[in-house]
């Protein structure tokens, strides 16, 4: 007789069934051997990284020396230590990843039984230690690996690695660039390509050195930190605000990859504040700040661990022109008591600023301390107490400081930079011109004196001075063939002292770009060394000169001296007579000591 079959509704039970799990049970997790395969595979970002891992292995087998030759097509890695001495130790820690280490075993820095996964990434790898060679090419055989009885014994390891891809010099380069680093304080003497690239750190002279490590402080642009001698990771400079050499003298605690310190980390929960703490001291007591200070800085003021007076007088705020300010100069009543904010070199935003239509704050700086928007800056500032502290009854600084959105202050405003055809400049504007562009190939930087005066294009001062016509700026050049003067900048400045004066520091400053100033530019910190190291030379040679020719500028153009000039030609003619007067009693007193 047919079975009978089951209907829709008792199907769809007997699935549920099925499916169902027992009521309750205990299971574990499991690992697929493609997670594996992975893991292998995917732990090393770079050669340099997996090489690494095999000067660690030197180290934690008690090497007294580990040799690197990196070449194109292999990489050979040997070491004087333990090795593998039996066929039990291969089979139970080189087979098997992530095996616990026993606790008769003393390793520096084993802790997965992972890293040599590494290597296999990068190619075909031939093991040699104590009579016994492993091979294994994941590549093209997957997990599967040969080991093998060898004749004669090669005593330590040595792992040979047949590279999957030949590395070009510049990927040579840079990986021997990157071991000098990540090996300069290892524990085992580390040669690489026949050269010594290990230091032991006890016979260094280190700025600091506590219980936890030898610690030494610097202007470099990074913070390295070195576990028991080998990199770890590189802070920014801006992180503790200065930068230099960790190494520790006791385990870091580090991730996976060891390329992260992990929170939880007894010794560098030590060791952080330490830096944190000496880092401050230097960047408050150094009287010019780089940037990565002045941004370490500004963070600190606003975790509240700036005292008020510390950021009273610490030039930590940046404006749209690139110059930096203190707190108190930001809040200088003569900005017209607004502040808004624009990118760093912005061409409207730089001439808002030097109007002083408002305090321009270059947006990086907002950004750089996790405000939201000026505003939030501006409240800030508000919540400053004398003692540093946030809260309280004491606003100081930006009380008197509205924030007003940039678009509002520039509207109307644009960025147009014209030439003004020479016949239609006013008689000012010849005497200017005429006068500029007589004296402009006596005035040299500081920087050109070395030039070869013949050739002139390399001068800024073989540029051309114009009259211009711009809302935005005073003057701008294309930092090749002209500098241009705005005409209601000429209206302003009059043929005197105070006018030369004016004239002179809008040339310099023209002068000192090396790129053209018309759209967005920034003033970096050689813009400011270089005004800086002329303005002595280039003011007193641009005032003597320019008093010389006015006259003759002048007469040119039909007009005469007024009394103030010609008051100001007389005083420069008596200091020339008198500086002649004494040099010839001076070579008279010589000629007589002579007889």
């Amino acid at each position: 007789m047919p079975k009978k079959s089951l209907t829709k509704k008792a199907v769809r039970r007997a699935d549920r069934s099925a499916r169902r799990p027992p009521i309750h049970q205990r299971r574990q997790f499991r690992m697929h051997h493609k997670l594996l395969f992975d893991v292998i595979l995917r732990q090393a970002g770079t050669l340099a990284k997996a090489i690494l891992e095999g000067v660690m292995n030197a180290v934690d087998a008690d090497a007294q020396k580990c040799e690197i030759h990196v070449g194109p097509k292999q990489v050979r890695i040997s070491d004087d230590g333990r090795g593998f001495r039996s066929y039990e130790e291969v089979t139970t820690w080189f087979e098997v990843f992530g095996q616990p280490h026993e606790e008769s075993e003393k390793k520096t820095f084993g802790r997965f039984r992972m890293g040599r996964g590494q290597l296999f990434a990068y190619g075909k790898n031939t093991w040699l230690t104590n009579g016994l060679q492993m091979q294994c090419d994941c590549k093209h055989r997957g997990l599967d690996y040969e080991v093998k009885a060898l004749e004669p014994a090669v005593p330590g390891c040595t792992v040979l690695v047949d590279l999957y891809e030949p590395l070009v010099p510049s990927e040579i380069e840079e990986t021997v660039r990157s071991l000098k680093i990540w090996c300069r304080w290892a524990p085992v003497q580390v040669v690489l390509n026949d050269e010594v690239i290990s230091r032991d750190p006890r016979e260094f002279e280190w700025s600091e050195e506590t219980d936890d490590a030898w610690i030494g402080l610097d202007e470099s642009p990074q913070l390295r930190i070195y576990n028991q001698g080998i990199f770890v990771l590189e802070y920014s400079k801006h992180r503790f605000g200065v930068g230099g050499e960790v190494v520790s003298k006791r385990e870091i605690k580090v991730n996976f990859a060891r390329n992260e310190i992990q929170s939880d980390c007894p010794v560098w929960r030590r060791l952080r504040p330490f830096i944190d703490q000496r880092g401050r001291e230097r960047s408050v007591s150094k009287r010019t700040l780089d940037d990565a200070q002045r941004t370490s800085l500004r963070l600190r003021a606003k975790r509240g661990q700036l005292s008020c007076e510390e950021i009273r007088k610490l030039k930590l705020f940046t404006a749209v022109t690139g110059r930096h300010y203190n707190l108190a100069q930001v809040a200088d009543r003569s900005y017209n008591g607004k502040l808004t904010t624009a990118p760093r070199g912005d061409r409207l935003g730089d001439h808002v600023h030097q109007a002083r239509l408002a305090f321009v704050l270059a947006e990086e700086v907002i950004k750089e301390m996790g405000f939201a928007d000026a505003a939030a800056f501006v409240r800030w500032g508000n919540r400053l107490r004398a003692d540093g502290e946030f809260g309280g009854k004491c606003q100081l600084w930006l009380s008197n400081r509205t924030y007003v959105p940039f678009e509002d202050i520039a509207k109307g405003m644009d960025l147009t930079f014209e030439i003004v055809p020479e016949a239609k400049y006013t008689v000012n504007e010849k005497a200017w011109m005429s006068l500029l562009n007589g004296i402009r190939h006596r005035l040299l930087l500081t920087d050109e004196d070395k030039h070869d005066w013949r050739n002139a294009s390399k001068f800024a001062n073989s540029r051309k001075i114009l009259v211009g016509r711009s809302e935005a700026a005073d003057g701008w050049t294309d930092a090749k063939t002209y500098v241009a003067v705005n005409r209601k900048f000429l209206q302003t400045c009059p043929l005197t002292v105070d006018g030369m004066v004016r004239a002179a520091d809008l040339l310099l400053h023209e002068f000192c770009h090396r790129e053209p100033d018309t759209e967005d530019h920034d003033h970096d910190h050689e813009f400011y060394q270089l005004y800086h190291d002329s303005l002595e030379r280039f003011m007193t040679v641009f005032l003597r000169h320019a008093i010389q020719l006015l006259p003759r500028c002048l007469k040119k153009l039909g007009k005469q001296l007024t009394k103030a000039q010609l008051h100001l030609a007389d005083q420069l003619a008596l200091a020339e007579y008198g500086k002649q007067e004494l040099n010839e009693k001076i070579a008279a007193k010589a000629a007589s000591g002579e007889e």
